[in-house]
């Protein structure tokens, strides 16, 4: 949200609304949201902070892989454990969130003795701190079989930083 003219002016002609942003990058507010909302108390606007009814990227693919994809075996993810907990609240069993390293995947040996689990029905990637080859390598395994699904839980490119010259990639 902007504390510029185009605020000012869409407060012109109304008396309450809908402001559809967010004010909160991680544990900052946004610049100028402050602003925006003094001048809508200023302008005795009448409005609703929502805060508490966010749905993740994570309940959405959990959802979307029991009710739309009708998963039932087990599903690998390269995530954190946000998608994991969701999973678990619709009983879907999973694997691969945390660390996923190889003693020394150069050694042919090591490397063609890798263990994939059987049933895995789907891969759900998002936001892994920890991704290694050892995942990605894991994941393209499962995905080698024509029936196993691939859901992403989101497109970010990069993630917001109050650091101009840091790129946390999404």
């Amino acid at each position: 949200m902007s504390c510029d003219g185009r605020v000012v002016k869409a407060l012109d002609s109304k008396s309450n609304g809908i402001f559809p942003r967010v004010i909160w990058n991680g544990e900052s507010i946004i610049d100028g949201a402050a602003e925006a909302l003094s001048l809508l108390k200023y302008r005795h606007v009448q409005y609703l902070h929502i805060s508490e009814e966010i749905v993740s990227s994570s309940t959405v693919a959990a959802y979307y892989l029991k009710h739309k994809l009708h998963v039932r075996n087990k599903v690998y993810v390269i995530g954190g454990p946000g998608i994991g907990k969701e999973l678990d609240k619709i009983g879907i069993q999973h694997l691969g969130i945390g660390a996923d390293h190889f003693e020394d995947y150069h050694s042919e040996e090591r490397i063609f003795d890798v263990n994939l689990e059987k049933d895995v029905s789907a891969v759900v990637v998002g936001f892994d701190p920890h991704i290694s080859y050892a995942k990605i390598m894991k994941a393209s395994s499962y995905l080698k079989n024509k029936d196993c699904l691939f859901v992403a839980t989101n497109e970010d490119s990069y993630f917001p930083s109050t650091n101009p010259l840091l790129v946390l990639p999404g």
